[in-house]
């Protein structure tokens, strides 16, 4: 049996780095299944407001949401340099940030006015969609609560 070349076994040593861009690679795929889970109860099951919460809906806060992105953003800061050439860690650093940027609106709505409201931005964009109307549905709006949002 041929020896393998030096150069494949340094490329597969293990590394704290590694494990660090496993576990952000797994918790993205169940935060990812979190979302479908919402799809699913909220078009499927035709559940919304506070029974549209996901498999952990204990979860579903908004300081959870901005602390989880802006640790997902820091996490890759960190391993960019390291990877410098994964074109993975390249093309989502940029939409993490922008993610982050995203809940930290979120957040700071959240703050400064105690409505926790994401879903019912999205879900009125969601309903005033050429789609949405032609199935005749219609939307309530609210500025109150996203449990409004019943689209």
């Amino acid at each position: 049996m041929a020896g393998r070349p030096a150069a494949y076994a340094d490329r597969l040593v293990a590394t704290p780095w590694i494990a660090l861009l496993g576990f952000l690679a797994l918790s993205q795929a169940a935060h990812l299944l979190e979302h479908v889970a919402q799809m699913v109860q909220i078009h499927m099951l035709h559940l919304s407001g506070a029974n549209a919460q996901g498999i952990v809906g204990q979860l579903n806060i908004e300081w959870v949401h901005f602390t989880w992105n802006a640790l997902v953003l820091v996490t890759l800061l960190v391993l960019l340099p390291r990877f410098p050439t994964n074109p993975w860690l390249i093309a989502v650093t940029p939409l993490a940030a922008w993610h982050f940027v995203d809940h930290s609106v979120m957040i700071a709505t959240y703050v400064q006015t105690g409505v926790s409201e994401p879903l019912a931005c999205y879900r009125q964009v969601a309903c005033s969609s050429a789609v949405f109307r032609s199935r005749g549905r219609t939307c309530i709006s609210s500025t109150t609560s996203s449990r409004l949002f019943p689209c």
